[in-house]
């Protein structure tokens, strides 16, 4: 465990080596679980490493996603190289000066550019060792103070059109023979200059201060086609690096701080602080990556913003990453050197933010997680939204705004998963459609309304999809209604109604509440008339959820107590175990009822249901510190977690079972 929590270079190998050696001494569930942990961390693994430069003044560039990189020398010239295995691609004939800034490769990797110590920007492409042009009278920022800073000339995605800084803001010139397009004025000349992804903005900022100590930094988002300012960052310190991610909907500002912002709208959604770091990178899904002067990279989880490893890799500067994250390019003095980024294969976070860009998923009773019925995507209900997700990654595809950005709801697919079914505290009970284009990501119709009573959320669906139950924690009410006609069946008063759950082959509805826990009895209600059946032999705990199979039963009783109970009769199961009860400890069951997972903190527990037995406990720093849900996957193969945090945690129980295998600790 000591080992594990280092949070270093060799982190995972490491621990795994430790664990595995203790469970030969004695194989169990701690050994198990320590074998776990570990196969959740990231790791590195150096997979290459050859002789780069002659001297380390010699500046590198690397672009992984086409496999190459290229040195330039003192006299400006470069030499283009395949990364794979070092191979000479061609000679960029320079003209006697070595570069301040660059080489800068073009997004399509067929074009570099410098800009050199004479004030010169200058141009190749691939398959030409002469220059495509050179513009005059570009002289670099920090001139004679410091080289390398910043990110003056920068290519459109496509590579037709170069951006370059100068005094009065930014030109644009043709690639060809680079002439000038347009111009756009900025009050100071811009340090960096980079386009998004898709061409469309283009992101221009200054990350210095005046001499004098006076704020002159700014980073301005322009609309590319028309030159018009779209938003300003507020930026408040230094910077070094700007670097949009994949989809271009962040743009990361790096120095000595890691700030994540939404470049539309100017919104900040992450501040890391590192006070050495001096580049920010995207790592794989939604982890970050700084890096600083000494050579030390850091992976961070931005939802937390813990560092989840650390490694130092070389101390020069330069440095690459793919787009997906994962290959990394690092100089080290004459070295150059390849590292995979390896994240686990058993556990993966990904973001889930309501519509106004809030990160808590609270539901107050509402369903907030389900998987459509054939297991291949997923449903969140966030504040704000419905969101339809890929089951096998995690992301969103499709997104429903509900209401305004506070709005509290559930949602359950329909029965034949042609639509998602939500009941959410403004809105009332509505049905989406889904549509599912052929070799394409599905997509979400507008919603129609089948209930317009508001103050409600969705707890639970009946087996044949026609009821829906349906809770409310500000009205004390519960109500059955019926999909079809959009009509109340079924309403009772119930303070403080919690989670619910249909029973009896949809004829009985168990509700539980929040209202004197642990001292008020249970009751079975009638579903079709909201009659009261009969009372349980236990009190009020907030969850309540109930296998696929109606077997069993999962059943929050108190403040710190929990039950599992045969659905069929009620007669109690086997004890769960003490760390894992409570009324905030929400549970799921396998849809075959063989497996109990229980939220308690930031661990899950995996319980076997025919003896209550913890068999593994799951834990990751992608997480949160309570779980408002929990769900299995209908082949039990996946379990997913929603954090209140805002993450989306997936756990691959046949990859983590055949690794435990591998080592002799499956359960």
């Amino acid at each position: 465990q000591a080992t594990r929590l280092t949070g270093k270079y060799g982190q995972r190998r490491d621990a795994l080596a430790a664990a595995e050696e203790a469970a030969r001494i004695r194989p169990g569930l701690d050994a198990r679980n320590e074998v776990i942990a570990a196969l959740t961390l990231p790791d590195l693994t150096m997979t290459r490493e050859w002789p780069l430069r002659a001297n380390a003044r010699m500046a590198a560039t690397f672009d992984p996603n086409h496999d190459r990189y290229a040195v330039a020398d003192a006299t400006g010239g470069i030499n283009l190289h395949r990364l794979a295995d070092g191979g000479r691609l061609q000679i960029f004939t320079g003209r006697g000066a070595a570069p301040a800034v660059g080489p800068t490769f073009s997004p399509d990797g067929q074009r570099i550019v410098i800009r050199d110590g004479q004030a010169r920007v200058i141009a190749w492409q691939q398959d030409r060792a002469e220059p495509a042009f050179v513009l005059e009278g570009r002289a670099y920022l920090l001139a004679g103070s410091l080289g390398g800073y910043g990110q003056p000339d920068a290519f459109s995605p496509d590579g037709a059109t170069l951006a370059s800084a100068t005094t009065g803001g930014v030109s644009f010139h043709s690639t060809t023979d680079g002439r000038e397009l347009r111009r756009i004025a900025t009050a100071a000349e811009p340090s960096h200059v980079t386009y998004s992804p898709t061409g469309d903005l283009i992101a221009v900022g200054r990350g210095l201060r005046s001499r004098g100590g006076g704020a002159e930094m700014f980073v301005l988002i322009l609309d590319t086609a028309h030159g018009t300012e779209v938003a300003r960052l507020p930026v408040t310190a230094g910077f070094q690096t700007l670097t949009w991610s994949g989809d271009g909907t962040s743009l990361l500002v790096a120095g000595q701080q890691l700030e994540l912002y939404a470049p539309r709208t100017a919104r900040r959604l992450r501040l890391i602080s590192d006070p050495l770091a001096n580049r920010g990178m995207f790592g794989p899904g939604d982890t970050l990556i700084s890096a600083n002067q000494g050579g030390v990279i850091t992976l961070w989880d931005p939802a937390t913003a813990r560092p989840m490893l650390s490694a130092g890799i070389g101390g020069q500067p330069e440095i690459a990453i793919d787009r997906a994250g994962t290959l990394i390019a690092k100089a080290s003095a004459e070295q150059g050197r390849l590292y995979r980024l390896d994240v686990s294969n058993v556990v993966r976070s990904v973001a889930s933010k309501g519509s106004g860009g809030y990160d808590n998923v609270t539901n107050h009773g509402g369903a907030a997680l389900d998987y459509s019925p054939d297991g291949r995507w997923l449903a969140t209900a966030v504040w704000g939204a419905v969101q339809l997700r890929e089951a096998a990654s995690g992301l969103v595809v499709a997104t429903v705004t509900l209401g305004t950005s506070n709005n509290h709801g559930g949602a359950r697919f329909s029965r034949d998963g042609r639509s998602l079914l939500s009941g959410s505290r403004e809105l009332g009970v509505v049905r989406i459609p889904i549509t599912l284009a052929e070799g394409g990501a599905p997509r979400m119709g507008p919603p129609e309304t089948l209930d317009a009573d508001t103050g409600f959320v969705l707890a639970d669906l009946s087996r044949d999809g026609r009821d829906a139950a349906l809770v409310s924690m500000w009205r004390n009410e519960v109500k059955i209604v019926a999909l079809e006609s959009g009509t109340s069946s079924a309403r009772w008063s119930l303070p403080g109604a919690g989670r619910a759950v249909f029973l009896a082959e949809d004829r009985e509805l168990l509700v539980n509440s929040t209202e004197a826990m642990g001292r008020t009895p249970l009751a079975i209600h009638d579903a079709a008339t909201g009659r009261e059946l009969r009372p349980l032999a236990h009190t009020r705990g907030y969850h309540v959820r109930t296998s696929a199979d109606q077997r069993w039963l999962v059943l929050g009783t108190g403040t710190n107590e929990s039950v599992l109970l045969h659905a069929g009769d009620g007669k109690p199961g086997p004890r769960l175990p003490p760390e894992f009860q409570g009324s905030g400890k929400n549970a799921a069951l396998a849809h075959d009822g063989t497996l109990l997972a229980i939220a308690a903190g930031t661990t899950i527990g995996l319980v076997r249901t025919t003896d209550g037995a913890v068999i593994a406990q799951l834990e990751t720093t992608g997480s949160g510190t309570y779980a408002p849900e929990l769900a299995f996957s209908p082949d039990g193969a996946q379990l997913t977690v929603c954090w209140e945090n805002g993450l989306l945690t997936q756990w691959d129980l046949r990859s983590l079972r055949r690794e435990l295998a591998a080592r002799g600790l499956d359960w």
